[in-house]
């Protein structure tokens, strides 16, 4: 039980993270100055960069274990669309914020805009996975 809960809690603390960052800071910098943009955009890659592979793994061990213990299908499947995405994640999106962390916000490459605009793109779609992945690990441990 105290497995199920904090799997739910892990989980559940991730998407909304990034869900923020897909739904409002991201399209916030978009709003500013671009100097404003890259600098943020920088100090938010080099946090995020760092706090995000530890939850993913936190929050897929604990909804596999849960999966395990309650022998639960939907959780298989819900711990299976997490490693899916921290696959993705690894080889798409923390590559390219690895390099945004390192911009020099009054130099960035000429490319930065299009670079930026990927890494929203693959955000989205790794959150709105997660979102449902995360939907199905609450609807597998009300039940």
């Amino acid at each position: 039980m105290v497995l199920a809960a904090l799997a739910a809690l892990v989980g559940t603390l991730l998407v909304g993270n990034e869900l923020a960052v897909a739904t409002f800071i991201h399209p916030s910098l978009w709003r500013i100055d671009d100097l404003s943009h890259r600098r943020v955009a920088r100090e938010v890659a080099t946090t995020l960069g760092r706090w995000a592979p530890p939850l993913y793994a936190a929050s897929t061990l604990c909804i596999g274990a849960a999966a395990w213990l309650n022998h639960s299908t939907a959780l298989w499947v819900a711990a299976g669309a997490w490693v899916l995405a921290s696959v993705f994640s690894a080889v798409f999106p923390a590559p390219l914020n690895a390099r945004i962390a390192t911009w020099d916000p009054e130099n960035p490459p000429e490319d930065w805009q299009a670079m930026r605009h990927r890494w929203d793109r693959w955000h989205l779609g790794r959150t709105l996975w997660l979102l449902a992945a995360q939907a199905l690990v609450m609807c597998a441990l009300i039940r």
